[in-house]
């Protein structure tokens, strides 16, 4: 009996798909107000790319409950990659896609500790970063930064500040934001 053959992706389609999904985490982060620091697709221990951000002090927001708002906020950014990954690849699904949903539940869990609201909100975080993601003004920025990865490996905070502005003149604000 023949043995089935299995077919790998190459090389530079797995880079290229990397590039896309950190590249939508960069775009929705950056539009959110958040500081990043660096971009990478180069793989570092069990990550393949990351995003890397300036992050408010933990200390001084511990005793706070999670805000609705600012765990949607981050729930969208978890679910950017995926958005933008399928845009590319519809037929994709890879671990570093659900590993982004499993902690966009779990911020949403926390700040709603119920399963049916979290559900929702789960289902409006992905809606509305698929809608912004599909305007060609956001994804020319997707585009500019995932260029830009699969080029260098890596983008600075300087180079990513060039590659997306910082409002979006004209798109509709999300209702969370």
């Amino acid at each position: 009996m023949p043995t089935r053959r299995t077919r790998r992706t190459p090389p530079h389609h797995a880079r290229r798909r990397l590039a896309y999904h950190e590249a939508g985490h960069a775009v929705v982060a950056r539009y959110l107000g958040v500081e990043l620091t660096e971009v990478t697709i180069e793989r570092q221990g069990r990550y393949l790319g990351r995003v890397e951000a300036l992050v408010p002090d933990p200390g001084r927001d511990a005793r706070r409950q999670p805000r609705l708002g600012d765990a949607v906020r981050q729930a969208a950014i978890c679910l950017a990659g995926s958005v933008a990954e399928r845009r590319v690849h519809e037929w994709v699904e890879w671990r570093g896609s659900s590993d982004d949903r499993t902690m966009a539940l779990a911020v949403l869990e926390a700040a709603t500790g119920s399963l049916p609201q979290t559900t929702a909100l789960m289902e409006y975080a992905w809606a509305v970063t698929r809608d912004f993601l599909h305007d060609e003004r956001a994804w020319a920025a997707v585009e500019r930064v995932a260029a830009a990865l699969l080029e260098h490996g890596t983008v600075s905070c300087r180079e990513l500040k060039r590659l997306i502005p910082r409002r979006y003149a004209g798109l509709p604000v999300p209702a969370w934001r």
